[in-house]
């Protein structure tokens, strides 16, 4: 008898989330690059505000990685562990028919 599992499924989420992950990183790199194309447009403060806003929020995605990059470790842990016991079970399978 097969388990259902869903490990391959699993192993695209974690490259889905790698790569948007990444893409997280580039477009708060593209948004700092471009608030320094705006600057002399700024006639106030204001500049100031944004630009240390995007400095923080760059600040919590890389103390958020971390975390994050436990996280995808365990997703890959846990559809190892699910492709082992498929291929276990589909030989258990084959040896009893």
């Amino acid at each position: 008898m097969a388990i259902e599992s869903a490990w391959k499924t699993i192993l695209r989420l974690e490259e889905n989330i790698k790569k948007h992950k990444n893409d997280i990183v580039n477009y708060n790199k593209n948004l700092e690059e471009q608030l320094s194309g705006l600057r002399t447009s700024f006639q106030d403060d204001g500049f100031f505000i944004i630009q240390n806003l995007v400095k923080k929020t760059e600040e919590q995605i890389n103390d958020s990685f971390p975390a994050f990059e436990a996280l995808l470790n365990k997703m890959l842990d846990v559809a190892a562990l699910l492709k082992k016991a498929e291929d276990a079970t589909a030989y258990q399978y084959e040896r009893t028919r």
